[in-house]
């Protein structure tokens, strides 16, 4: 069975919640099975998307390789205005 090209419905205010999965995707990327694994990046590389990418498959390994497992670490994020910095304030409190 192949892979089809599909694209995700979501409204841009709802971006968050595809960069969090993908992040929670990426650090706990060792314990998904080899196959999952394959599925997910050809997946990956034949959703459709507003940004075109030229040889999609071999770039997403190399990002997957990069920024998941250990290699996921935590970067202190860019503080854009007072709300993002609170929030980010309090994080570091609780951490």
């Amino acid at each position: 069975m192949g892979i089809a090209r599909q694209v995700i419905q979501y409204e841009r205010k709802e971006e968050h919640f595809l960069r969090r999965l993908g992040g929670a995707l990426l650090i706990h990327w060792d314990s998904v099975p080899t196959d999952v694994q394959e599925l997910l990046i050809q997946q990956a590389a034949e959703m459709l998307d507003p940004i075109w990418v030229f040889e999609c498959e071999p770039k997403i390994r190399d990002f997957i390789a990069t920024h998941s497992g250990d290699a996921a670490v935590f970067h202190e994020p860019r503080i854009y205005g007072p709300l993002q910095a609170t929030h980010y304030n309090q994080f570091r409190k609780e951490s």
